[in-house]
């Protein structure tokens, strides 16, 4: 009985990993495409908002 509990927890832990990923891809992927330059922001500025947007948004779960 025990085994077949360990089996359920580990396949549902893998399928809402799963979603949990792609959720997040889905969520970056829209923020990327949102993502623009600001009118009193330079070059280094965005390079540093995006940077960090990429950098700590995309660590996994």
């Amino acid at each position: 009985m025990c085994k077949f509990k360990k089996e359920i927890w580990d396949t549902q832990e893998v399928t809402c990993e799963g979603i949990c990923k792609d959720t997040r891809i889905r969520i970056l992927l829209k923020e990327y495409e949102l993502f623009k330059m600001n009118e009193y922001n330079s070059i280094v500025e965005m390079y540093e908002r995006f940077s960090r947007k990429t950098i700590y948004e995309c660590r996994p779960c």
